[in-house]
C-alpha cells in the first residue's frame, strides 16, 4: 500500500514533524524548475508530485485543527477530520480486505506484487468515478472499480491482475465499504459530492507510488484536490503535469 501512512503522518505528527514537513518542502522547492517554461521531464514531474503531497498533508493538518476546535464547540454534531477519514478508509478498504482476498488467490505473492503497481490507487479512482456517476456509493460501484483496474493506463504492467482477479478484489473491497456504511464511514452515506469524496481522492493520491506517472490519479484525484495546494505548487502542477 506504499507510503500513505508516511504522508498522513506528516499531517498528524507533533510540531517537530510538522516543522520537518515544511523543511522538506523547502528542500524540494530548491530543486523545483524555474518559473519560466519549466521542462516536463521526469525529474521535474517527480518533484512536483512530491510537492503536491506535502502541501496536501499541510492542508490536512490545518483542516484537522479547525475541525477539532469545532467539535469542542459543538460536540453533539462532531465530525471526523479528513485525516481521520483517510486513515479509516485505508485500514478498512485495503488492509483488512486484502487478508480475505489473498486467501482466495491462486498465487497471492505474485498477484500482490503486481497489484502494488498502482492497483490500489486505480481501485480508489474507480470508487470515486462510480460515486460521481451514481451520485452515491451503492450497489454497482464495484463494477466501476473492476473497470478502473482493467482499463487503467497501468494495466499492461499487471498481467496477472486479470478480469477475474479484478472482480474478486472489487467485490471484497465493496463488501468492506458497504458493511461500514453508515457506522464507520458516515460521511460517505447518502449523496456524495466533492466534500464527501475528498477523503477518497486524498487516499488515492497518498497510496499512488507516483502520481506523476499515473494519468487516472492525476485526472480524478490530484486534479480535483488542487485547491489543497499552495499557489506555487498549483502553478507547477499546471506547467509540468498539465493539470
Amino acid at each position: 500500500m506504499h507510503g500513505w501512512r508516511a504522508w498522513l503522518d506528516l499531517a498528524i505528527g507533533p510540531n517537530a514533524e510538522r516543522t520537518q514537513r515544511w523543511n522538506r518542502r523547502d528542500r524540494v522547492l530548491q530543486r523545483a524548475p524555474a518559473r519560466h517554461a519549466p521542462r516536463r521531464n521526469q525529474r521535474n514531474r517527480e518533484i512536483v508530485g512530491d510537492l503536491a503531497r506535502i502541501d496536501i498533508s499541510g492542508w490536512l493538518s490545518v483542516e484537522g485543527r479547525h475541525t477539532r476546535q469545532a467539535n469542542v464547540a459543538a460536540p453533539t454534531v462532531a465530525q471526523p477530520t479528513v485525516t481521520e477519514q483517510v486513515e479509516a478508509l485505508a485500514e478498512g478498504l485495503a488492509r483488512a480486505p486484502w487478508e480475505r482476498i489473498t486467501a482466495e488467490l491462486a498465487d497471492p505473492v505474485a498477484i500482490g506484487r503486481e497489484f502494488a503497481d498502482h492497483g490500489w490507487c486505480d481501485l480508489l479512482v474507480g470508487l470515486v468515478r462510480g460515486a460521481e456517476a451514481m451520485g452515491r456509493l451503492d450497489n454497482g460501484v464495484d463494477k466501476w472499480m473492476q473497470s478502473a483496474l482493467i482499463s487503467s493506463s497501468r494495466a499492461q504492467h499487471r498481467p496477472k491482475v486479470d478480469r477475474a482477479v479484478a472482480e474478486l478484489v472489487a467485490d471484497r473491497v465493496w463488501e468492506a465499504l458497504a458493511a461500514g456504511l453508515p457506522g464507520t464511514y458516515p460521511w460517505l452515506t447518502g449523496r456524495t459530492g466533492e466534500r464527501e469524496l475528498r477523503s477518497l481522492r486524498v487516499l488515492a493520491v497518498f497510496m499512488c507510488p507516483a502520481p506523476e506517472a499515473h494519468a487516472e490519479v492525476r485526472e480524478h484525484a490530484l486534479g480535483p484536490a488542487i485547491g489543497m495546494v499552495t499557489d506555487r505548487t498549483r502553478e507547477l502542477l499546471t506547467q509540468v503535469l498539465g493539470l
